[in-house]
């Protein structure tokens, strides 16, 4: 696994994240792949309904329930959320210059 992060890192570190995955080609790492690796929480609250409080509870929620399988989350949070802005404050890393894609299979 560290020789992928090193490969990545010498290769423009272009994220490595969630590792569950190694893709070798003649035995030397070319890719990886995170496959449910970090959980991902989508979630919404209604902007006049739910105060602050409502929106802490479920926030420890999500957070709690997943710290019993993981060590990390990604929360994708739109620009215009009123949630953005508290992001980072909350401890969030903004994951600049990636964009979250979605496709249904």
């Amino acid at each position: 696994m560290q020789n992928v992060i090193q490969t990545a890192k010498e290769d423009g570190n272009h994220g490595t994240y969630g590792i569950t995955h190694v893709v070798l080609k003649e035995g030397l790492p070319i890719g990886h792949l995170s496959i449910a690796g970090i959980p991902t929480v989508l979630a919404w609250m209604h902007t006049e309904r739910a105060n602050h409080h409502d929106c802490r509870t479920v926030w420890d929620f999500y957070e709690n329930k997943l710290r019993e399988v993981s060590n990390s989350i990604i929360v994708p949070c739109m620009t215009t959320s009123p949630f953005y802005k508290h992001m980072e404050r909350a401890g969030f890393i903004e994951m600049k210059n990636m964009a979250v894609f979605m496709k249904g299979l």
